[in-house]
C-alpha cells in the first residue's frame, strides 16, 4: 500500500520563531507567539541554560492550563516502522464523514528551529536532556494551542505526548534520574495537554521492526540498521512497557503484524465503541 504524503504544515504554520539558538531573542519571539503554558517551558529552558552549570535536580514548575475540552485526540504509538503513519491515514479515510485532521508529529511542531537543526532521530540531542525536554514539551503545548485556535475537533496523531515520555524519559534515565523521577517530571510538564481519549499501541517485535526498516533502507540505498539503531528500538519498546505497566497508561494494545486492513478495522471498532457510529 503506497502512502501519498500530504503537506502537513498547512494548518500548523512553520515555526514563527526563526532563530536557531536558545538565547534572549528566543524569549522575545516566544512571548509574542506562544501560548502562556508553552512560553513558561521555553522560559524555564532558557533559565537553565543561563546557569551553565550541571543540573542536579529537575525543576519544579507551575504550568498554566490549556482549555482543550473541544479536542478529541486519537493517538498512535509504537516503535519505529510499526505502521503508525499508515494507520493514521487509514483511520482518517474511514472517518472521512467528519473530516478528522492529522497534524504534524509532535516533534515537527516546535517553538523555534532549534530542534530541527540539531535533532538526531527520535532521541533529541540539542543541549542536555532536561533542557531538551522543556523545549519539546513547549512544542507540544504550542501544537495543542494552535489546534484549539483553528477549531479542529477530531485529531488523529502519529505519535503523541507519550513519545516525549519514551524518548526523553530514556535520556533522563541515562543521566541518573530514576524512572519515577523522569516520567513523573515529564508528565508534570505535559499535563495541560495530556488529553488523548484513545491511545493505540501498535505492537511488533524488534526483529519485525528491523526487517521493515531494512527493506525501506535498501530501497533508498541506505545501510542496514546498526547495533546502535537496534538498541534504540529496544530501549523504546522497554519504555512503552514501563509506561503501560508501571504508570498505567491506558494503551489499547494492537497486533501490528496483521494486515493493514485488519489493523485499520480493529482500530475503527475501538473508535466506534468510544465515540459512536457517527463516522460510518
Amino acid at each position: 500500500m503506497e502512502i501519498k504524503k500530504e503537506n502537513l504544515s498547512k494548518l500548523l504554520e512553520k515555526s514563527l520563531i526563526t532563530i536557531s539558538e536558545l538565547d534572549s531573542r528566543a524569549l522575545i519571539e516566544g512571548k509574542k507567539t506562544l501560548c502562556p503554558a508553552a512560553f513558561e517551558l521555553l522560559q524555564a529552558a532558557w533559565d537553565l541554560m543561563k546557569e551553565k552549570e550541571h543540573i542536579t535536580q529537575l525543576p519544579k514548575l507551575k504550568i498554566s492550563s490549556i482549555n482543550a475540552d473541544a479536542l478529541r485526540i486519537i493517538s498512535l504509538e509504537g516503535i519505529n516502522c510499526c505502521g503508525k503513519t499508515t494507520q493514521a491515514l487509514g483511520l482518517r479515510d474511514k472517518m472521512k464523514k467528519i473530516n478528522p485532521y492529522i497534524p504534524p508529529r509532535f516533534y515537527e511542531c516546535v517553538p523555534s528551529s532549534i530542534i530541527k537543526s540539531k535533532s538526531q532521530g527520535n532521541f533529541y540531542q540539542m543541549y542536555n536532556p532536561v533542557v531538551d525536554s522543556l523545549l519539546i514539551a513547549s512544542a507540544y503545548l504550542d501544537k495543542i494551542d494552535r489546534l484549539i485556535k483553528k477549531k479542529k475537533s477530531f485529531i488523529i496523531t502519529d505519535r503523541s505526548i507519550d513519545s516525549l515520555y519514551v524518548f526523553q524519559g530514556h535520556k533522563l534515565l541515562q543521566m541518573g534520574y530514576s524512572i519515577d523521577q523522569s516520567i513523573n517530571w515529564l508528565m508534570s510538564l505535559a499535563k495541560p495537554a495530556d488529553i488523548d481519549e484513545l491511545r493505540f499501541y501498535l505492537n511488533i517485535s524488534i526483529d519485525e521492526a528491523a526487517k521493515r526498516s531494512n527493506i525501506r533502507r535498501e530501497k533508498s540505498s541506505q545501510h542496514e540498521l546498526s547495533p546502535e539503531d537496534l538498541k534504540e528500538l529496544s530501549d523504546s519498546q522497554t519504555m512503552y512497557s514501563i509506561l503501560r505497566n508501571e504508570f498505567n497508561r491506558d494503551y489499547i494494545w494492537i497486533d501490528g503484524t496483521k494486515s493493514i486492513t485488519e489493523i485499520t478495522n480493529n482500530l475503527m471498532n475501538h473508535v466506534v465503541k468510544k465515540f459512536g457510529d457517527k463516522f460510518l
